[in-house]
């Protein structure tokens, strides 16, 4: 079987969040459906320790990584692409912020990791009188290529939308490729978005 460029690789995340992949089928409750997707293979090369970050249409986000007595540290920061939204963790990978005066809730819970694997659980909630986002979903998260790629492998993903009545979103396997930056921690503001 042949495969896909690194092309397609990188655009994937774009086209599923537009809903515009061939692989999206609507059900019943006019939310986009999941149903194949392309896993890029896993490697050891590399480490998980420094920076790293990904970017797509709708924002940007780093990912700081660190071994602290065989234990690891993830720290998060995502930043919308309208600069409506922005959110940073602390090592505990947990944060509440406000957006527009409604609280949000973001969180990742690791369930396992080793040097070259980490399984965990993403949450991320908004929640307004009227209007909702709901994203949650398992995730393994692994390096690929030559080491300096990151691999968030979601086995199932939710995302829910409510707004005045209607509700949509989608749900299925998601992929993130996240770059490194450096192997050492470094700023925001000296990540090439």
């Amino acid at each position: 079987m042949r495969q896909p460029s690194v092309f397609v690789l990188l655009l994937l995340p774009v086209l599923l969040v537009t809903g515009s992949s061939p692989a999206l089928a609507q059900d019943s409750m006019n939310r986009s459906t999941i149903t194949s997707i392309a896993r890029p293979e896993r490697t050891d090369a590399g480490v998980f320790d420094g920076t790293w970050y990904y970017v797509q249409r709708d924002g940007r986000m780093a990912l700081w990584a660190r071994g602290n007595a065989g234990k690891l540290e993830l720290k998060i920061r995502y930043q919308s692409a309208q600069g409506l939204e922005s959110f940073e963790t602390d090592l505990t990978t947990g944060a509440d912020y406000d957006l527009s005066g409604k609280p949000a809730r973001f969180s990742i819970e690791m369930s396992q990791a080793d040097e070259n694997t980490v399984e965990g659980h993403w949450f991320w909630e908004v929640k307004s009188r009227k209007a909702s986002r709901l994203e949650e979903g398992d995730f393994t998260m692994y390096r690929a290529g030559d080491g300096r790629q990151l691999v968030m492998d979601f086995s199932s993903f939710q995302k829910k939308l409510t707004s005045q009545g209607r509700s949509g979103g989608y749900e299925g396997p998601l992929i993130w490729h996240f770059n490194k930056a450096s192997k050492r921690l470094v700023r925001w503001e000296e990540l090439p978005f």
